[in-house]
């Protein structure tokens, strides 16, 4: 399932995340986790006094603060940013990786064509990443983000292919089970722009092919019984329409506007997959700027499942501190809370704090609703790129059983 949750755009939680219908989050998550983190290293290089470096270095100077900053560099032909990757989803285990990131900047997104000037318009973005983690989770992937036509078509585009070890918490038992997840997976998404100022509508298709093997030693009663033989090699196809209401700004890490997505899916044999099943996404992410130094951010997102999928297609609680896949359920909701305090132009503190509820139709001991999975957790981060608002820090998120410490990119809601 994490294959649909490990190789997520490094552009959109990016991290984004928009988050996509569970049968293809489940290669993404992870990954829109670790798009989060991208930039991360480069706080190595962050001083807190203003930087004096040779010309070649210029260019990773702010010509307003002289302090260090990747933006002009970014936005150059030349741009194209080897970015280490710092993995720290507990779902999969620490791990590394690389991606190449470019930033397709032609200049004509910022006000007057300002070089040194915030985008008003979301950027466009390439890149290529691989990942490893310490149990053995391998993921690669290509994927583009665009906004064109000043932001009246926005584009998303992503194949990549993963070999994840996760583990599956069925409702029956107490104990997960442990599996290998492996196979490809691709996303290709349309948004256009209507009369309605921030209001998006267009369609979404996903294909993900997946061969599951359970850990040696489980008894093949509770595999045929908890999950399906029929789930074992499969693929799952699907189709959607997808509506959303964006006016947040900055794009990649917003102080202030709105975020509302409806997206229906239809998963179906006609579609090329081995299932029939339907899956429905309501989310709301909200930014106030409650003054020049405090922003505050809602977040509630609830997930509905319809119909016999694959088990690792089941929505679940995506909270930091919270291992994917740890709770799943036919319903789930989820809400949380993010504050920022802006100590100078460039440093910021981060507060953050939310709950997770699931509810399960099928008959079994654990019918009904789930109590609150509560997760919580403080961090930092410091104004990498100006131009385009990206934040990169250090967070510690505490959930219900793990605590995790990891770097921060952009907004950490999809």
């Amino acid at each position: 399932m994490l294959l649909s949750q490990s190789i997520s755009s490094l552009y959109n939680r990016t991290r984004t995340s928009l988050r996509l219908a569970p049968a293809i989050s489940l290669i993404i998550a992870p990954f829109s986790r670790v798009h989060r983190q991208l930039f991360g290293l480069m706080m190595a290089a962050v001083s807190l006094q203003p930087l004096h470096a040779a010309p070649v270095m210029e260019q990773f100077l702010d010509p307003i603060d002289g302090r260090f900053d990747a933006s002009q560099f970014l936005a150059s032909t030349t741009g194209f940013l080897p970015i280490p990757i710092i993995i720290t989803e507990p779902a999969i285990g620490y791990g590394l990786g690389l991606a190449l990131a470019f930033f397709h900047d032609t200049g004509e997104d910022a006000p007057n064509n300002d070089p040194n000037a915030p985008l008003y318009l979301p950027p466009r973005i390439s890149a290529l990443a691989y990942g490893q983690t310490e149990n053995g989770t391998r993921f690669g992937g290509l994927g583009h983000f665009g906004s064109y036509q000043e932001d009246t078509l926005r584009y998303k585009g992503f194949i990549g292919r993963g070999d994840f070890n996760l583990t599956y918490y069925p409702n029956s038992i107490d104990q997960g089970l442990p599996f290998n997840l492996e196979g490809n997976m691709t996303l290709q998404q349309v948004l256009f722009r209507t009369s309605l100022t921030g209001l998006f509508a267009g369609g979404r298709f996903t294909y993900q092919s997946s061969s599951i093997n359970f850990e040696r030693g489980t008894p093949s009663a509770t595999v045929s019984t908890t999950v399906g033989i029929g789930d074992l090699d499969s693929a799952s196809s699907g189709l959607g329409l997808i509506v959303h209401y964006d006016t947040r700004f900055p794009y990649l890490a917003p102080d202030s506007g709105h975020l509302f997505k409806f997206e229906p899916m239809i998963y179906s044999e006609s579609f090329g997959g081995d299932y029939n099943y339907e899956q429905l996404k309501l989310a709301s992410y909200s930014y106030w700027p409650l003054n020049d130094e405090f922003a505050l951010g809602v977040r509630v997102e609830g997930d509905i499942h319809e119909g016999k999928g694959p088990f690792y297609a089941l929505p679940y609680i995506d909270m930091r501190g919270i291992p994917a896949m740890r709770y799943q359920g036919d319903r789930v909701l989820v809400t949380e809370l993010e504050a920022r305090w802006d100590l100078t132009s460039r440093w910021s503190l981060t507060g953050f704090a939310g709950s997770g509820w699931t509810s399960n139709s099928d008959p079994g001991p654990n019918q009904g609703t789930s109590s609150a999975k509560i997760a919580r957790g403080l961090g930092f981060q410091y104004l990498i790129a100006r131009r385009y608002t990206i934040r990169s820090g250090v967070e510690i998120a505490v959930g219900p059983e793990d605590t995790v410490v990891g770097l921060s990119f952009g907004s950490n809601w999809k």
